[in-house]
């Protein structure tokens, strides 16, 4: 099993873990880990799917018993992937308000006419998410974590 993604801070992993009978691999890469009242800790990261399945972030993310952010959808599939690793903690209830904390901040491709190259399309990141990180860290303060 790969090791907990709050282990993995800096580190990089590679999920292969078949969906619907079907090959499916993706990366996952610990950008920042925030103190967490209610959840222990806050991972921002990268993934990057290496196959194209339906909802592959979503499920990896929640194979490893880390689901996305208001991903109520595989909120329990999370729950039972920490239930299954044995004495890990409990997952706390799924944050719907907000939405689904996933963005595609990025997609690169090549362009039809060979001449042109790769074409690369980026955008920043939502704010929603630098909030998130922010009321983590004041919340973990006020706790004292």
């Amino acid at each position: 099993a790969p090791p907990p993604v709050d282990q993995a801070c800096g580190g990089r992993l590679e999920i292969r873990a078949p969906l619907q009978g079907q090959p499916a691999a993706s990366t996952l890469e610990v950008l920042s880990v925030t103190p967490h009242a209610q959840w222990g800790h806050l991972s921002w990261v990268r993934m990057s799917p290496l196959t194209g399945r339906t909802h592959q972030l979503r499920l990896h993310a929640a194979g490893l018993g880390c689901p996305i952010v208001g991903d109520d959808l595989y909120w329990g599939h999370a729950a039972a992937a920490r239930r299954s690793r044995g004495g890990a903690e409990a997952l706390p209830s799924v944050r719907a308000s907000g939405g689904l904390f996933l963005q595609s901040c990025g997609v690169a491709f090549a362009h039809p006419d060979p001449q042109r190259g790769l074409v690369q399309v980026m955008v920043g990141e939502a704010p929603k998410f630098g909030a998130l990180r922010a009321r983590a860290r004041s919340g973990a303060q006020y706790h004292g974590l």
